[in-house]
């Protein structure tokens, strides 16, 4: 069974790096280690590399979710379309209501350049608009309520093809709570 990590892969026994022999970068598997880093891996979040699912797949691996990241809605508006939305009117508004969380950059909720550009709300991805230092807009279907759950980081919890999987592996920050299962 190979792992992937950033740069390195452990096959078995050996450890292969990713290495520069005279401006040719090619992997060296000839050393030997006992240790990886696993990243995301540890909470069944597969990295983004070409291969990795595919590898994992073949050798019999198929790692199971464990973290989900969860918030409610606390606000429904309905804006006329192409109204301003958040700092600098970095977004605007669509033909659906605009729905307001409860935690922002402060929380771990990073900017959608980082990687957090959808959330799942009522089985649906729904596109964020604007992240602020406590407060994420998001551009949602007709029929959402406040107090509806909405999943940050995992999938859905009843269409398991439909997820949210921003890049984040430790930015969640200790101040939010934690549950266990």
């Amino acid at each position: 069974m190979c792992i992937y990590a950033v740069g390195v892969v452990w096959c078995g026994a050996h450890l292969c790096r990713w290495y520069d022999a005279h401006l040719s970068w090619s992997w060296r598997c000839d050393a030997q280690g006992d240790m990886v880093r696993v990243g995301g891996l540890l909470f069944g979040i597969l990295p983004a590399a070409g291969g990795v699912k595919e590898a994992l797949a073949a050798a019999g691996a198929t790692p199971q979710r464990a973290l989900r990241w969860l918030t409610t809605v606390v606000a429904v508006k309905y804006l006329p379309p192409n109204s301003c939305v958040g700092y600098e009117c970095r977004a605007r508004s669509g033909e659906g209501p605009v729905v307001m969380l409860p935690l922002g950059s402060h929380d771990g909720f990073l900017e959608v350049s980082a990687g957090f550009i959808n959330v799942i709300i009522r089985g649906h991805l729904c596109g964020v608009l604007s992240v602020d230092a406590n407060v994420v807009l998001v551009a949602a279907r007709a029929g959402v309520e406040v107090g509806d759950s909405v999943v940050i980081l995992g999938c859905d919890g009843v269409d398991k093809d439909v997820c949210a999987m921003p890049t984040l592996s430790t930015r969640i920050p200790p101040h939010l709570p934690r549950f266990y299962l």
